[in-house]
């Protein structure tokens, strides 16, 4: 299936952005969670199915939980909240 749409996500954890930096590219990857469960807030919580099948996994001691990220559809005319995270938006 090819999707109709991407989204860009500009995470917040250094750890993250210095990986990305040095890679020099975007890094494609999936959220911590399953649809439609609650998102993981440290390795611990991870659903095993995850866990199991991550190619790696950071384990960053500083690491304070916080909203999800929001998710805001920009194709149409009006730019419309798919999702309520950590960013506001009009």
């Amino acid at each position: 299936m090819i999707a109709d749409n991407i989204s860009v996500r500009i995470p917040k954890n250094n750890i993250i952005v210095e990986i990305a930096r040095s890679f020099g590219k975007p890094i494609t990857a999936t959220s911590a969670n399953i649809t439609g469960k609650e998102p993981a807030t440290s390795v611990r919580s991870l659903d095993p199915k995850i866990y199991l099948k991550a190619d790696m996994i950071i384990d960053d001691p500083d690491f304070r939980p916080a909203l999800p990220s929001t998710v805001v559809d920009i194709i149409t005319d009006q730019p419309k909240v798919l999702r309520k995270g950590d960013l506001s938006f009009p």
